[in-house]
């Protein structure tokens, strides 16, 4: 498998087959990340139209709340525990689904069938998650939470994932 980015792994091969290895790979990848994520992606190209990646959230990672207009998208936690968070256009939580592998008595896949900003928070040092959408990978259909900081922007992006996480421990805490 090639590695043009350090964080990302591709494959131009006939049959992708994904075992301990790759993934300890890739959890080895994603501790240089400067994001905290890193990925192996399945798909050849990003023009394919099925995408499949296996990607490792370090816990401190921050993924801005985004979503995708015209393409769902599916997650598997295969390793690690994670909370998918789904918000209402305005940047309240709608739902926060503490999700685990199978086996961990936690849901381990969502499919995302509606435009609605999301996010993924890992709850353990890392985790594992399969996800697949439709393709091609196209930016102009992936949309930023106006609400929620830039990547970029470290601080803000602690503060916000703070925030965030003590509004999801107060919606559990009324459940």
């Amino acid at each position: 498998m090639a590695s043009p980015n350090p964080a990302v792994v591709t494959t131009d091969a006939d049959l992708v087959i994904v075992s301990q290895a790759e993934v300890d790979d890739v959890i080895e990848r994603v501790h240089g990340s400067p994001n905290g994520r890193a990925r192996l992606c399945a798909h050849r190209s990003s023009g394919e139209r099925f995408q499949e990646m296996i990607i490792v959230h370090r816990q401190d990672a921050y993924l801005r709340p985004h979503r995708h207009p015209t393409k769902a998208e599916s997650l598997h936690i295969v390793d690690g525990l994670a909370d998918i968070i789904v918000f209402d256009d305005g940047g309240s939580v709608r739902e926060a689904i503490a999700m685990g592998p199978i086996g961990s008595g936690r849901p381990f896949y969502i499919r995302i069938n509606i435009p609605a900003f999301h996010t993924i928070r890992a709850r353990t040092e890392y985790v594992v998650v399969h996800e697949s959408t439709d393709g091609p990978m196209d930016h102009d259909d992936l949309i930023f939470a106006p609400w929620a900081p830039d990547q970029s922007m470290i601080e803000a992006s602690r503060a916000y994932m703070a925030d965030l996480d003590a509004r999801i421990l107060a919606i559990s805490a009324k459940s």
